[in-house]
């Protein structure tokens, strides 16, 4: 069973999908997330559907209701499509939820950017999942921004901490506006900000974001940037204009020292907690000036990588399996 270039591509986007928890595509997210497995070619959504006709007819993958995935065996039933239609309701609420929160964090000073990541930007949330933001603060204020974006969402009973996960807002990653392009570049962070959903933005930093993380053409095919209107700003709170306000007044000396204040105390609350943890990789935890990075102890775009080798792995199995029946026939 010779996969072409593109039905390899087309196969490496379903496992990556299926790795990242069962997630069955539509024809049209294949095109939108194609990954690249070293083709520079381009593709039409035509030939999309081409190759995963030829690719359902050899049973290399399944349609169901529109979706297509990888089974896990040729003859057991899978339910990868009802689990994603519950989960896109679960994640509709936990936007609700979310809206809340964002109504207070567009008065915060120094925040220029707020975007949805993980899987609710997927709308592939389960029940028991958190809600994952990236953070865009303006240059020389990161701690102090991570300062008031925990007090806040603690306030307002959202913050993740400890065993309290279950629709809780998990602030696990800042980035300066004067340091856009994200230190990490794999396939899963490609998939996982180019599904981003900006959510605040104080000045068209998506744009900006986008444009700094162009590597990701090196992983994807059709990059798929999205604008999600429904949530991209939030009802206005009246006072949003102190955000000004405050970034004017402490645009000084006072707010450069409550800056070196922040990072003093919660950098060495860090590097104490994580003094207990065995491990880090460096693409786990970064603390800097420019990025605050925490995906620790566990970096769930690792375990990803991890399980997507192994789908491909088995994939390549089962077509020298299938070369092999063929010749001995």
């Amino acid at each position: 069973m010779k996969l072409s270039p593109l039905e390899k591509c087309v196969a490496s986007t379903l496992a990556y999908y299926k790795a990242l928890g069962n997630f069955p595509l539509t024809s049209f997210e294949v095109s939108r997330r194609l990954n690249k497995e070293d083709s520079n070619q381009t593709y039409s959504y035509r030939e999309i559907l081409d190759a995963l006709a030829s690719m359902e007819k050899r049973r290399v993958a399944r349609e169901q209701n529109g979706f297509f995935y990888i089974p896990n065996n040729k003859k057991g039933k899978d339910a990868p499509v009802a689990n994603r239609i519950e989960r896109y309701k679960t994640s509709i609420g936990k936007q609700k939820r979310l809206a809340k929160a964002l109504w207070f964090l567009q008065t915060l000073p120094f925040i220029t950017m707020v975007g949805i990541t993980g899987s609710l930007s997927l709308r592939n949330a389960s029940r028991e999942s958190d809600i994952d933001l990236l953070v865009i603060a303006q240059a020389g204020r990161i701690w102090t921004s991570r300062v008031l974006c925990s007090v806040t969402t603690h306030i307002l009973g959202m913050r993740r901490y400890q065993n309290n996960v279950k629709d809780r807002i998990c602030l696990n990653h800042y980035i300066s506006n004067d340091s856009l392009t994200l230190k990490v570049k794999n396939l899963s962070n490609a998939h996982t900000y180019a599904s981003l959903i900006p959510v605040i933005d104080k000045g068209g930093w998506y744009q900006e974001f986008q444009k700094n993380n162009d590597w990701m053409n090196t992983y994807l095919s059709h990059r798929s940037w999205r604008l999600d209107r429904s949530l991209q700003y939030p009802k206005k709170n009246p006072a949003r204009f102190l955000s000004s306000l405050f970034e004017l007044l402490f645009r000084n000396r006072i707010g450069d020292l409550f800056e070196r204040l922040s990072q003093y105390l919660q950098e060495g609350k860090i590097l104490k907690h994580i003094s207990e943890i065995r491990s880090i990789h460096d693409n786990q935890l970064i603390l800097s000036n420019e990025t605050l990075m925490f995906h620790y102890p566990v970096s769930r775009n690792e375990e990803v990588e991890k399980q997507y080798k192994k789908e491909m792995e088995k994939l390549e199995a089962e077509g020298q399996g299938s070369r092999t029946r063929s010749l001995t026939c």
